[in-house]
């Protein structure tokens, strides 16, 4: 896996701070009311550091395809630059170590720029209903950061591909997916399955979306180069 191909990444989100705390490891990660992670970012903010520990877990990684490991790398990288900026906006105001932060609802805008649209949207979404646990997943879909883990899926793929059994003989002979952007558009909802904008999709979408996650599951390649 071609570590410059991170390293940008990690570059082009964390616009907020190029100089973003941001560790990876594989380890063990708790099952959290019945809910069992893949992997997960603990961030540490108490002070003017901010610290990023991204944690793949272990079983997860033994079982995964190489596409299904790139997908949450890139996933739990947007979820730090997220909490960077909700952090360096003023919505969150410290995170202790158990993963609880206070939260600054944003009031009504008075000045449109990059950062009151943010608080303000974050805010909305953050308060929906009595509450919404998915309100950080609903900043990747408002936010534009799905389509960028999209094309970045799409970036790496030929890398992680299997020479011998090319990803694009799937392409080719299916019937429900036949073109690369597709795939890994819908590939990208991985994750996002409780945010409104994928409530909201057809079921078609959803059908095709369980389809392709069963596939990157199953079939695609799970031999690191």
């Amino acid at each position: 896996m071609n570590s410059t191909f991170f390293s940008n990444l990690i570059n082009e989100f964390f616009k907020s701070s190029k100089n973003a705390h941001i560790k990876f490891k594989v380890g063990d990660i708790p099952d959290d009311n019945n809910f069992k992670y893949k992997a997960r970012t603990y961030p540490s903010y108490n002070s003017p550091q901010r610290f990023y520990r991204v944690r793949l877990k272990t079983s997860f990684v033994k079982n995964a395809s190489l596409i299904e490991i790139a997908l949450a790398i890139i996933h739990e990288t947007i979820h730090a630059e997220l909490l960077d900026r909700s952090i360096q906006s003023g919505l969150i105001l410290n995170i202790k170590p158990n993963g609880s932060y206070t939260f600054q609802n944003y009031g009504n805008i008075s000045t449109y720029n990059n950062i009151t649209i943010f608080n303000a949207l974050t805010t909305y979404y953050k308060n929906l209903g009595n509450g919404n646990p998915q309100w950080n997943h609903d900043q990747f879909n408002i936010f534009g950061y799905r389509q960028k883990l999209s094309e970045n899926l799409n970036q790496i793929h030929p890398w992680l591909d299997d020479l011998n059994n090319p990803f694009i003989n799937f392409i080719n002979s299916d019937s429900v997916i036949t073109d690369l952007d597709d795939f890994f558009d819908y590939l990208s909802w991985e994750g996002l399955e409780g945010t409104q904008e994928y409530i909201n999709l057809s079921d078609d979408s959803k059908t095709k979306k369980d389809y392709i996650s069963q596939y990157v599951r199953s079939e695609y390649n799970k031999k690191c180069k």
